[in-house]
């Protein structure tokens, strides 16, 4: 099989699944006043997830004509919202990687607006579903 665009996000699909996504860091050092406020609770990823974001926007830069920066248009062309529940439950068995690249980067985009969106995708078991799509896309070949 020869190699493909999508091989390096397909290479992670295993580490996902076998190495830890993350922990959440909670501030219980400090007490929480004005002089010593506390720091919002924040996702402190694993290298695998680390390398799936830096996979995801390498592929935007990378292939231009998958129209990346519009994920959300992308998404609203194929009945789903940007949004957890609608990404998380979306039927992909039949989606174009154009649609399942527009997930992984409605995903990564979601992180800036809401901590820990990446690692309920993961645990939920929606990114394996949308990289397994994409090793199906790759065997159609």
């Amino acid at each position: 099989m020869t190699n493909t665009k999508f091989d390096k996000l397909i290479g992670l699909l295993e580490p996902l699944e076998t190495d830890s996504v993350g922990e959440w860091i909670i501030d219980k050092e400090h007490k929480g006043t004005e002089d010593d406020p506390i720091h919002f609770p924040y996702p402190k990823y694993t290298e695998v997830v680390n390398e799936l974001i830096d996979a995801v926007y390498k592929f935007e830069d990378e292939n231009p004509e998958y129209e990346l920066t519009k994920y959300g248009e992308l998404l609203k062309e194929r009945g789903l919202e940007w949004g957890q529940r609608s990404m998380e439950n979306a039927d992909v068995s039949n989606m174009d990687a154009q649609g399942i690249m527009a997930l992984l980067m409605g995903m990564v985009r979601a992180e800036r607006f809401c901590d820990g969106a990446i690692m309920g995708m993961i645990k939920s078991g929606a990114v394996k579903k949308w990289l397994m799509r994409l090793q199906e896309l790759k065997e159609m070949q």
